[in-house]
């Protein structure tokens, strides 16, 4: 069953975390469409004997290293046997790549499969060893790992697409100063929520040259949200949405607000998109990335 009604969420009030107001008005905007989702726990248990000696050797209080999803771009491995799909192979530990990391050779893009961190194309010269053309390494995912978005051994940095320098995203590289999240990015983290820094250029809106559209803080954020799935409002699934940290933010409310009342999806109808509002010269709040259309939700 559907329960349907309009709704604009904005990311302000209790939802921004800087308490700015901002305003808009029903709008209908764009997505994108990538892939997603599945976390990795990873179980350690210790088990421990009474016995008349003490023995003062038995006290481990080592964290458990999480290798995140196993068998695709980004994974831990040894060999190439360890990244069983088309063009897999493994980056190697004595090539500079912690406990090894399964890769692609690429020109300028690389495949995502579902249950893993998306993925990025990275220039030889932003790695250890020259792997020959470009490497597909993982991007950076807050929900997989959620201590600093990246396997140990990784680090979360800004890099530009093999081949097309002009684009840059964030990817997960071998012992690189890993950036340092927002205060907006630590509380998605804190919640819980799934998400990637993201790069969105600024852009104009076809019609009109004279303004910029900007979005601050952006994040993609991955479906299924506090368990809803995120839907187009035909019923398509949307794996990701992009836009504002604070949208995600207030999106995440939301969410919480309408789930105790049975909802099992949000069904929405865009999120950024660079364009003025119809009939007017001024930018949609879209054009932020601030806004999300609200459809409806499924029960």
């Amino acid at each position: 069953a559907v329960m349907w009604f309009g709704l604009f969420v904005l990311a302000c009030g209790p939802s921004s975390l800087n308490g700015s107001e901002r305003h808009g008005q029903t709008e209908v905007g764009t997505e994108q469409v990538d892939d997603v989702d599945t976390d990795v726990v990873v179980d350690d248990t210790e088990d421990t004997e009474d016995t008349d000696v003490v023995d003062t050797d038995l006290d481990d209080t080592s964290t458990p290293v999480n290798p995140g999803p196993l068998g695709f771009v980004g994974s831990p491995c040894t060999s190439d046997l360890d990244c069983d799909y088309d063009g897999g192979l493994c980056l190697t530990d004595a090539e500079g790549f912690t406990d090894g990391t399964c890769s692609k050779e690429c020109d300028l893009y690389c495949p995502d499969e579902d249950g893993y961190p998306i993925t990025f194309c990275v220039p030889p010269d932003e790695l250890p060893a020259d792997a020959g053309d470009g490497s597909c390494l993982a991007r950076c995912d807050y929900g997989l790992f959620p201590d600093g978005g990246c396997r140990v051994g990784y680090g979360c940095a800004l890099t530009e697409r093999n081949n097309q320098p002009s684009t840059e995203q964030y990817a997960c590289l071998p012992d690189a100063v890993p950036v340092t999240p927002t205060t907006c990015q630590k509380e998605l983290i804190t919640r819980g929520i799934r998400f990637s820094p993201l790069v969105i250029p600024d852009d104009k809106p076809s019609t009109h040259a004279n303004l910029t559209c900007h979005v601050e803080d952006p994040v993609l954020l991955f479906s299924p949200v506090e368990g809803l799935e995120l839907l187009y409002y035909d019923g398509t699934p949307t794996a990701t949405v992009k836009g504002s940290c604070e949208m995600a933010l207030a999106l995440h409310d939301t969410i919480q607000d309408v789930k105790p009342e049975g909802a099992t999806a949000l069904m929405h109808i865009g999120t950024y998109n660079c364009r003025v509002i119809s009939n007017t010269n001024t930018l949609s709040r879209h054009a932020y990335g601030d806004a999300i259309d609200i459809y409806g939700f499924e029960i």
